[in-house]
């Protein structure tokens, strides 16, 4: 068996740093291009939608909001209808006032503002 040279083992030792830098190289660019995409402005909304959305409190009031947005639509639609009067636009925001003040359950953001 022969002593393998100092050359041989250094340009083994070259060659495999050579190997692994390509490798980091690669997964550099690899990752600036991930993070340069989650930069872009609908990817950056759409991260933050997705966090805020993951909280059950948030999404109860997400729900809440819609129900009362329904309602309200619902509500004012067939009590007063569409109409371009102006007594029936008059008494239908009157109603949508009255219905809001006094029949809104009362939560943490509406007893803050209080």
């Amino acid at each position: 068996m022969t002593k393998p040279r100092q050359r041989d083992i250094l340009v083994e030792k070259i060659n495999s740093l050579k190997e692994q830098q390509e490798i980091d190289l690669h997964n550099l660019k690899y990752q600036f291009h991930e993070t340069y995409e989650s930069f872009k402005p609908m990817n950056l909304i759409k991260n933050t939608f997705f966090d805020a959305t993951k909280s059950p409190d948030v999404k109860n009031k997400f729900v809440d909001g819609a129900i009362n947005l329904a309602t309200g639509a619902l509500s004012g639609n067939l009590l007063w209808g569409l109409t371009e009067r102006p007594i029936k636009k008059a008494l239908s925001t009157a109603y949508n006032f009255i219905s809001n003040r006094f029949f809104k359950k009362k939560g943490p953001i509406a007893e803050s503002a209080n």
